[in-house]
Order: structure tokens, then sequence, then C-alpha cells
């Protein structure tokens, strides 16, 4: 079976970034921006953070949701694989 070779990952530069978030600071959703754009996380990953995934002594965000819009449904659902649950360490993440 054929697969297609996948495009290399694309970020942006810091001063892209910095400009993004200047840009969106303003916006009611900067926080989910902000994690987004400082952790890689996806954005039913950031959609479904509660305030439980938060460990604030080892500053990391712990995965356990998704959200996702399934049509007009929202599905709140555990992450689908094993490397999908994971701990994300935010205390490097400059800005935080």
């Amino acid at each position: 079976r054929y697969r297609a070779a996948t495009p290399p990952m694309r970020s942006w530069t810091a001063d892209q970034l910095g400009v993004f978030i200047a840009a969106v600071q303003p916006h009611r959703m900067f926080p989910a921006f902000r994690v987004s754009a400082m952790t890689g996380m996806r954005r039913g990953e950031v959609l479904g953070l509660k305030w439980g995934a938060i460990d604030f002594t080892h500053q990391r965000l712990s995965i356990t949701a998704n959200v996702q819009l399934l049509g007009t449904k929202i599905i709140v659902q555990a992450p689908k694989t094993r490397t999908s649950r994971r701990m994300i360490e935010v205390g490097r993440c400059q800005g935080f």
C-alpha cells in the first residue's frame, strides 16, 4: 500500500509568535490561544483542559480529554491513543 510523503512540519519564528500573541491579547479566548501557542497542544486538547489537569507544583498540564464538534454536537472524550495522554511541562515555556 502506497503512502504519500508527509510534508515537513512548519512552525512560526519567535517574532511571528510574538506578533500573534500581541494581536490576540484582547480576545476573550486569549488564554486558550496562548496555551496552544506555547505548548503545541491541539485545539481539542486545549478545550478539554480542566483546573484539575494543572499541576502548579510541578508546572505541567495533563492531557486527559479531547473536545470535538461533530455536526452540532460537542463531544468530550478521552484521547484516542496512549501517546495522546501525556504531561506537558510549562515551566520551561518562555512567557508562562
